[in-house]
C-alpha cells in the first residue's frame, strides 16, 4: 500500500510455509518442517524453541519461558473452558408482562 501511495509498483505477496507443529500433551508434540519430521519429546522441545524464537523481545521470552516452566514443574494448567449453564426449566405457558 505504501509503495502504491508513493507511485511505485506493488511487490507481489509471496507465502512461505514454515511448517506445522502441534503439542499433543506433556512432553509430546509433532512437527513437520519441509522433509524434517519430529515427534514425541524432540518434537515438543522443537515446538518450545520455535515459539520462543518468534516472541518479540528478550524480556517477553523470559516471562513466557518462566510461565511455561512454572506450569511444567507444578503441573498447573489453568482451565480455559467457557461454558454457559443450562437450565432444565421449560416454560409451560406464555406469561404476559405489564403493558402487553
Amino acid at each position: 500500500i505504501r509503495r502504491q501511495l508513493e507511485g511505485e509498483a506493488p511487490v507481489p505477496f509471496v507465502y512461505r510455509d514454515k511448517g506445522i507443529m502441534a503439542t499433543i500433551g506433556r512432553n509430546n508434540a509433532v512437527a513437520q518442517v519441509g522433509r524434517l519430521r519430529l515427534k514425541g519429546f524432540v518434537g515438543w522441545v522443537a515446538w518450545l524453541a520455535v515459539h520462543l524464537y518468534f516472541i518479540l523481545g528478550v524480556r517477553n521470552r523470559i516471562v513466557v519461558l518462566a510461565g511455561w516452566g512454572w506450569n511444567y514443574l507444578l503441573r498447573d494448567r489453568p482451565i480455559r473452558l467457557i461454558a454457559r449453564a443450562r437450565t432444565r426449566e421449560v416454560p409451560t405457558k406464555l406469561q404476559k408482562g405489564p403493558g402487553r
